[in-house]
């Protein structure tokens, strides 16, 4: 019995390098996620990824952190501005971010610096945060980025890798098939616990 044709098996026709238009995609989705927006850019990028393409996955990867690193150097700059009472109604307005984690953001950046706002990246807390705070705790805008840097090179290395590799495994387990399924059913998950752990 024949079968529909899967819209989302796009592996033949899909070219192994970036497209022009998923590059700016990402630079621009990268920045908006480093300034005001509260979607990942991952989404996007792993979705590059489980398409098994390496290459494209790779600048993918850098796309999306040179727009994270223009969101990052332009809330630092409106931060250093900025008052903290501004600051804290505009964060406290975003839904990922409550005034309690303003609080403590500000906190942990006075005592521990640019390592804090590495390990509150790396632990999914949004990077804006840490960017428009940092100059009010007293962080260089070099001594910042390096570790903005670092951090978000990591965790998106780390993003595509996985995609890559489960991209890989799904194919030879289950050849037949889309890998566009398991893909939207974690990206629905992930935004569900999201939405049910948004502060208060």
């Amino acid at each position: 019995m024949p079968t529909d044709p899967d819209p989302m098996q796009t592996a033949v026709r899909t070219p192994a390098s970036l497209r022009f238009g998923e590059a700016v995609g990402l630079f621009l989705w990268g920045l908006a996620e480093a300034s005001f927006f509260f979607l990942p850019p991952e989404m996007l990028l792993t979705w590059i990824a489980v398409q098994r393409r390496g290459r494209a996955a790779f600048w993918g990867v850098l796309a999306t952190l040179a727009g994270a690193l223009a969101g990052a150097l332009l809330m630092y700059s409106w931060g250093s501005g900025t008052s903290l009472k501004v600051i804290t109604a505009f964060m406290g307005a975003l839904p990922d971010i409550s005034r309690a984690m303003v609080r403590d953001a500000l906190q942990a950046l006075q005592t521990g610096g640019g390592a804090a706002a590495f390990g509150g990246i790396m632990q999914l807390l949004p990077s804006k945060l840490f960017s428009t705070l940092a100059p009010h705790a007293g962080l260089a805008l070099s001594s910042y980025l390096a570790w903005f840097t670092l951090a978000q090179l990591l965790w998106l290395g780390l993003a595509a890798g996985v995609a890559l590799l489960f991209g890989a495994l799904w194919r030879r387990l289950l050849p037949g098939v889309s890998i566009f399924w398991p893909w939207l059913a974690f990206w629905t998950a992930y935004l569900a616990l999201w939405f049910w752990r948004l502060p208060a």
